[in-house]
């Protein structure tokens, strides 16, 4: 399991209050390109400024995370390969 930003919900919550990104970078304290990441879910922000962009927003840290799951196999990868053809001796 993970988390992943609420892309949506921070791109409608930064507009609403008029913030751009190079604004929310400097409020902060992190790189313009750090916070477009953040905005494409190419990175996650550290807890401090999740915490910190939360409050900056004013939204909860659920409205602003997404929690994800991903379903693991105990099959190996040889399983999802394609077969592989017959080998005939030569006769």
């Amino acid at each position: 399991m993970g988390n992943i930003l609420n892309i949506d919900t921070l791109s409608k919550r930064s507009q609403e209050l008029c913030l751009s990104q190079a604004k929310l970078a400097r409020d902060l304290d992190v790189s313009r390109e750090s916070v477009s990441k953040w905005f494409r879910n190419e990175a996650y922000p550290r807890p401090e400024k999740l915490l910190k962009l939360a409050r900056i927003l004013n939204l909860s840290f659920s409205e602003l995370v997404t929690q994800i799951t991903t379903v693991s196999s105990n099959r190996s990868a040889s399983a999802f390969s394609a077969p592989k053809p017959l080998h005939h001796p030569a006769t």
